[in-house]
């Protein structure tokens, strides 16, 4: 139930609405172009950045982590999308879950060829408390991809692990070079945990995938 705002104090209404028209404004600047989008987020950052309210606090470290999202889809913004996600995450990471700040920086390292970062950002999430089963086993398949060392097993051990109706949010669509890249076999592996994350597969037919 809404709160009305007449039930509140002055400085506790003020917080409330401020929130609310950061949220508002998150919502809207997701309609526009990446352009766009990411000036709307550096004006959130800029004129709500010294807020000391939590919750107004929590919306800023929303919109930076929006930005960075923003920023992993162009190539050339990757090292600047890393350091919004590692701001993010030192800044807000008691406050809010930054868990995707984390997985989005381990990808955009692997996409910089920096593979023993991403390895080591991959590790580090999947050590996090509010990292949930898809995050984790998504990791492992960052992991893998990065370091050719590491067995298929690592990837199918955090897949069995996880159990069942485990759900992933990942689109896959920055790393699609880097997976192109790969030598024949490990491409067509890279593609079947792929169609299982993206496609809801079922273990039974990634096992069969991963035979052929």
């Amino acid at each position: 139930k809404t709160e009305s705002l007449s039930l509140l104090s002055p400085e506790e209404a003020d917080r409330k609405l401020k929130s609310i028209l950061i949220a508002l404004l998150l919502d809207a600047y997701k309609m526009h172009d990446a352009h766009e989008s990411i000036e709307g987020y550096d004006e959130i950052a800029q004129r709500f950045g010294d807020d000391q309210d939590p919750e107004v606090q929590k919306q800023v470290g929303r919109a930076l982590l929006h930005k960075g999202k923003a920023l992993n889809h162009q190539a050339d913004k990757l090292e600047e999308a890393i350091a919004i996600y590692d701001d993010v995450a030192q800044r807000f990471g008691n406050d809010m879950d930054v868990t995707s700040a984390l997985a989005n920086a381990a990808e955009a390292a692997l996409i910089l060829g920096r593979n023993e970062e991403a390895v080591q950002r991959a590790k580090a999430l999947q050590a996090h408390a509010d990292a949930d089963k898809g995050d984790k086993i998504i990791m492992a398949f960052i992991i893998w991809l990065a370091d050719p060392k590491t067995p298929l097993q690592h990837v199918q051990k955090a897949i069995q692990a996880a159990g069942d109706r485990t759900e992933f949010h990942w689109s896959f669509t920055e790393v699609k070079p880097f997976i192109d890249n790969l030598p024949k076999t490990r491409k067509k592996q890279a593609g079947c945990f792929i169609d299982y994350f993206t496609q809801y597969a079922s273990k039974k037919e990634l096992q069969a995938c991963l035979k052929k």
